[in-house]
């Protein structure tokens, strides 16, 4: 009879476990490459983030809404950051190169010996 009092306890704690776990969904986005568990379907959303370095990187978040409970994951794709930062240092070298030609023939204008007409010509 000592282990009746333990039973119902038992009991209840085996029968609440499984019915917090069946709220939860595994969900799986192939694109994305990952798998996570949340309380429904999430939405997707797209996103553009900035890095740190000012390179615009795609991505998504996933978000579920529960009152006011939010579960959300971001991912962000850095697979072309290799591309993407040599194509920002071309483009950053190639506005040099321009700045650093006009700045040559600014330089020219203003060394050039300067003509001052006929009338520097007569003794």
């Amino acid at each position: 009879m000592r282990h009746v009092p333990l039973v119902p306890a038992a009991l209840a704690l085996c029968l609440s476990m499984p019915a917090s776990a069946q709220e939860w969904t595994e969900y799986t986005s192939r694109s994305d490459l990952f798998t996570v568990n949340f309380p429904a379907e999430p939405t997707v959303r797209e996103i553009s983030y900035s890095t740190e370095y000012g390179v615009t990187l795609p991505g998504h978040v996933y978000s579920y809404q529960d009152g006011p409970n939010r579960y959300a994951v971001s991912v962000i794709d850095y697979s072309n950051i290799e591309k993407l930062h040599a194509q920002r240092l071309a483009n950053y070298l190639g506005h040099g190169l321009v700045y650093q030609r006009l700045a040559e023939q600014a330089r020219q204008a203003l060394t050039a010996p300067v003509s001052t007409g006929p009338a520097a010509k007569n003794p």
